[in-house]
């Protein structure tokens, strides 16, 4: 079975390297034995969502992230038809800003996001929030790791991706950590994500093994894995010293 994969707005919304969350997902399907097809689509481009099983978008400029919610606001049935199929979208970095209901920039300007969930954005005109983070999920046996540097925080998170063990969440006194529901994930964790954490690609992969009706088969350990329990450990004995 052919599993489809979209980077949207590949050359807009990169700012951390986050093509390597898409190299990450061809390279684990492949080695279950899927036949991997991959799409890159940006501004103006034609697009149907529903024809794939799993798209990503990252980190921009603010700049980068008004032209994105530009184009995609025509988008957005199609967009919310193909997260009622149950095709999954990652959304990371401030990239999670624009399926809110609204931003508020750093001079107190309101505009409006695809209002596709109910949490909100309020950007800083002044200060940056950056921290190395340790999160839990109920979704994951295991922690993440990841790096947070964001002018942005979210109010009115319902469902957070992560509980924040070690760093910054959300918003200030906020213990979560982006935001999911249903075929929805996001998170402000740069890294990125998925190559940091091989597990929560695995998370995915499993999903999409399970859809293809095919047996999920656990990959054997890699230089990723090495990496995420070498910074697991670093990070926790310098948070918890």
């Amino acid at each position: 079975m052919k599993i489809r994969l979209l980077h949207l707005y590949d050359d807009l919304l990169n700012l951390y390297g986050e093509y390597a969350n898409l190299s990450a997902m061809e390279r684990a399907l492949s080695e279950q034995g899927l036949e991997v097809e991959t799409d890159r689509k940006s501004l103006g481009d034609e697009v149907n969502f529903s024809e794939y099983d799993w798209i990503t978008l990252g980190a921009g400029t603010e700049k980068a992230l008004k032209r994105a919610l530009a184009d995609l606001l025509p988008r957005k049935e199609g967009l919310s038809t193909a997260l009622a199929e149950g095709r999954f979208l990652l959304a990371t970095g401030n990239s999670l800003s624009l399926f809110g209901e609204k931003i508020t920039d750093g001079e107190g300007r309101v505009e409006p996001a695809l209002g596709l969930f109910s949490y909100e954005t309020k950007v800083s005109g002044s200060e940056r929030r950056l921290s190395d983070e340790v999160c839990q999920s109920d979704l994951l046996e295991e922690p993440c790791v990841g790096f947070m540097n964001t002018a942005q925080s979210l109010y009115g998170v319902k469902t957070p991706l992560f509980r924040v063990r070690h760093g910054l969440g959300n918003s200030t006194d906020d213990g979560g950590e982006g935001f999911f529901e249903g075929s929805f994930f996001g998170t402000q964790l740069t890294g990125p994500v998925l190559i940091k954490n091989p597990h929560f690609a695995s998370f995915f992969v499993k999903k999409l093994t399970e859809k293809a009706g095919i047996p999920y088969r656990e990959p054997t350990p890699g230089y990723e894995r090495a990496a995420y329990e070498a910074t697991l450990k670093a990070l926790c004995e310098r948070f918890e010293k």
